[in-house]
């Protein structure tokens, strides 16, 4: 932003900082103990942390699959379904007295601000239940799907232990700068035009390829900031000011944009839009609903594939579980993907995302000249308002 000409937010400085907190399990440990043999389960193949899990250790040999709000649940592992474990649900199994929970599904690595407080949330896929409970995987997807409130004894003692670090007062950063208005009537009102910085990174011992984040909404954002800032000296656009923003906190619940909106800096009247380049589909409605209200336009700028299905993550295990599973279950190794092909694919849409919002912020910030009649011998020049 400083080499592109804009000028900074506060003082000299284009970061603003914002206090947040984040939920973070680091590392856990899962096995299965026999009188003969352990099993042992690799992070990002058979079992992850679940964002909402608090830290600790325990073991037991008894579980518990999909049980009633009526069940005391104090010694007993619960199995849920992942689809159905919301963090609603997994409260309601604390006050049950549950210490730990099992949500079977595929595994997905997802940030949270704060966890279940006391309740350890483990994600394990179908095949990895199956070998907990010695049944194959379509067998352990029928126990999952068809009992309810069962308790089932296994053949080997579940230990579980994860690490986890609660940061209750992090500070995140936002990124900010403006290109000022070239027209005095109009400089002090505000477009702003904004991206998410953040993908979900490194998770719980597993390296995260966030496929579905790769940043083309922030590449696109600086694209867009290069070319007004070079219209900005040559030309006399913009007529009102562009503020570019670049919100981290997006996996956490939309924190940076969240903290922006409780101090924007900027006369909440005069700011007219917010233009969001290469959010979640998903995600508009919400962040449709922090930002109307205050009294601004929504404009979601979505990538060319916005319709398509949302790529599922790619969970590497750290190099000595690789070398595991090359050399005992090569089945299982998971796909790296042509990280060139993908670079290219997110080049095409950071560059359709600018050209797109491109048509926007000009619609915005730029004040139709008001038409010149001439009525007799008088000149006439009708009044224009801001729309």
């Amino acid at each position: 932003m400083r080499e592109f000409g804009l000028q900074p937010a506060l003082g000299s400085e284009f970061r603003t900082l914002y206090p947040t907190r984040v939920n973070f399990p680091k590392a856990f440990r899962l096995t299965a103990s026999g009188r003969l043999d352990t099993l042992l389960f690799i992070p990002g193949v058979d079992a992850l942390p679940d964002g909402r899990t608090d830290g600790g250790r325990l073991e037991g040999d008894r579980v518990i699959i999909r049980p009633d709000s009526a069940q005391r649940l104090s010694d007993l592992i619960v199995l849920w379904p992942a689809g159905e474990a919301t963090t609603e649900a997994l409260m309601g199994l604390r006050r049950q007295g549950a210490r730990a929970v099992l949500t079977v599904g595929p595994l997905t690595p997802r940030r949270v601000a704060a966890p279940v407080t006391g309740l350890v949330v483990l994600q394990v896929t179908e095949q990895a239940l199956g070998r907990l409970l010695g049944v194959d995987e379509a067998a352990a997807r029928r126990i999952l799907t068809e009992m309810r409130n069962r308790v089932r004894r296994l053949p080997r003692t579940i230990e579980l232990d994860v690490e986890v670090e609660a940061l209750p007062e992090l500070q995140g950063i936002n990124l900010l700068g403006y290109v000022p208005g070239k027209v005095p009537p109009h400089l002090s009102e505000l477009v702003i035009v904004c991206a998410d910085l953040d993908a979900v990174g490194d998770f719980g011992g597993a390296r995260v390829i966030d496929r579905a984040h790769p940043g083309a909404g922030a590449a696109a954002l600086l694209e867009l900031a290069r070319q007004y800032s070079v219209f900005a000296d040559y030309l006399t656009i913009p007529d009102r000011t562009i503020l570019f923003a670049v919100w981290s906190g997006a996996r956490t619940g939309q924190a940076g944009l969240r903290a922006y909106l409780e101090e924007p800096g900027w006369v909440r009247e005069n700011i007219r839009s917010v233009i969001y380049v290469g959010p979640d589909a998903a995600d508009t409605t919400g962040l449709r609903a922090l930002v109307e209200p205050h009294g601004w336009r929504f404009h979601a700028v979505l990538p060319p594939d916005s319709l398509a299905p949302v790529p599922e993550p790619i969970l590497l295990p750290e190099a000595p579980w690789m070398k595991v599973l090359r050399d005992l279950r090569p089945d299982d190794v998971p796909p790296v993907p042509d990280l060139d092909e993908e670079r290219a694919r997110d080049e095409q849409a950071a560059l359709a995302l600018a050209d797109r919002a491109h048509r926007l912020i000009l619609r915005e910030t730029v004040v139709p000249a008001p038409p010149v009649l001439f009525i007799g011998d008088s000149l006439y020049v009708p009044r224009v308002t801001n729309e």
